[in-house]
C-alpha cells in the first residue's frame, strides 16, 4: 500500500471533505427525524414523521435504520466493529474485488472484519421494513435475507492465501414499529449455513478494507482541519470537530488519522486502545452524550439529543 504525498491528500480532501460532511448531517437527521424513545423504557418507537412518509420514502428510511441497526449489534454481539457496506467498496476498489460469477444479483449488503488476530471476514443482509407482520411476516424476510447473505463461498487475500469461508454469516431484519399496535422495535438475526452451491468468491485486503472504512471521517476532519480541536479521552487524544447544525460531535483517535494518511492501512486496528464498549461505559462519572465505538470513532451528542427530547415526537422537540 503506498503512501499518498501530502498535495494528494490535500487535494482529494478539498474534494470530498464537505460531501462527508453533509452526508454526516444528512444521515444524523434521518435518525432524529424517524425515530423517538418511549418515556420510561427507552424503547425506539416511530415518530410522526415517520408514520406521514409515502411508502417509497419509508422503504428509503427502514433501508438506513435496518443498516444502522446491524452495524451496531455487529460491533456488540460479533466482535465486529468494522462492518461497511459492500456495493461502495466494490466501486472504489474495482481491480481488487473479484467475484465469480460477475453477473450474480444475489449479493450480500455487508461485509466486516472482527478484532483480534487473526481478522475473521463476516458477511451480511441486512432488511428494514415498516409494519413487517402486515407485509409477508418476518420469517419471509428471514430467508430472503438469509440466502443474500449465504452466496459467497470464499474471501482471500491477493498474496495466496488459500481461500477461507466466512467467519460468520448473519440475515438481520429491522422494523420500527406503532406501539399502538406492536411491540416498539423488532430486530430478528440469524446465522444461516453456508449455501452448498455457493459461487461467490472476494478478494481483498485488511488493508484495503481500513482505507475504504476511515476515509469519510478523515476526509471529514482534514477539510475542516482549523475548525477541529485536540481533546483527550480516556488517555488517548482525538482529533474532534463540532457539527453544529446536527448538533453532534465526531472525533478519531490521532493515532489512526495519522496511520491512514501515512498509508498504513493494515496498523489501523493495532494503533487503538478503545476497550470493549468505548468510553460509554456505566462507571461512575461517565459522560452519556459521549460514545466511543470500538472502531475508534467518536461521537458526542448535544441536548437535543437527550433522553428527555427524544422522548417527544419530533415536531414536539
Amino acid at each position: 500500500m503506498g503512501k499518498r504525498g501530502p498535495r494528494a491528500v490535500v487535494r482529494w480532501q478539498a474534494r470530498f471533505g464537505a460531501y462527508a460532511r453533509s452526508e454526516m448531517v444528512y444521515r444524523s437527521h434521518i435518525l432524529y427525524a424517524n425515530l423517538m424513545s418511549e418515556r420510561g423504557t427507552n424503547s425506539l418507537l416511530r415518530s410522526a414523521a415517520y408514520r406521514e412518509l409515502e411508502q417509497t420514502e419509508k422503504a428509503a428510511v427502514s433501508f438506513f435504520l435496518g443498516m444502522t441497526m446491524a452495524k451496531l449489534l455487529a460491533a456488540a454481539y460479533v466482535n465486529t466493529p468494522w462492518l461497511t457496506h459492500l456495493k461502495p467498496f466494490e466501486r472504489d476498489y474495482p481491480c481488487r474485488l473479484v467475484f465469480t460469477p460477475r453477473n450474480t444479483n444475489r449479493r450480500p449488503d455487508l461485509i466486516g472484519i472482527t478484532r483480534g488476530m487473526p481478522h475473521r471476514w463476516i458477511v451480511g443482509e441486512a432488511k428494514g421494513r415498516t409494519d413487517v407482520h402486515a407485509s409477508g411476516g418476518m420469517g419471509i424476510l428471514l430467508n430472503d435475507a438469509k440466502t443474500q447473505a449465504r452466496v459467497v463461498r470464499s474471501i482471500s487475500s491477493r498474496n495466496g492465501k488459500k481461500l477461507t469461508p466466512p467467519h460468520l454469516y448473519f440475515a438481520s431484519v429491522f422494523s420500527p414499529t406503532n406501539r399502538a399496535i406492536t411491540p416498539p422495535m423488532e430486530l430478528n438475526w440469524i446465522d444461516p449455513e453456508p449455501d452448498e452451491d455457493a459461487r461467490l468468491d472476494f478478494t481483498f485486503e485488511v488493508g484495503d478494507f481500513m482505507e475504504h472504512y476511515y476515509r469519510p471521517f478523515v476526509d471529514l476532519l482534514g477539510a475542516n482541519h482549523d475548525d477541529t480541536r485536540i481533546t483527550d479521552v480516556n488517555g488517548q487524544e482525538f482529533r474532534i470537530l463540532s457539527l453544529p447544525d446536527a448538533d453532534i460531535k465526531v472525533g478519531l483517535p490521532v493515532t489512526v488519522e495519522r496511520a491512514w494518511l501515512e498509508g498504513r492501512y493494515e496498523e489501523i486496528p493495532g494503533a487503538l486502545t478503545i476497550a470493549d464498549g468505548g468510553a460509554n461505559s456505566e462507571s461512575e462519572g461517565s459522560d452519556p452524550s459521549l460514545y466511543v465505538g470500538p472502531d475508534g470513532i467518536l461521537i458526542q451528542v448535544g441536548t437535543q439529543w437527550s433522553d428527555e427530547a427524544m422522548e417527544h415526537d419530533v415536531y414536539e422537540r
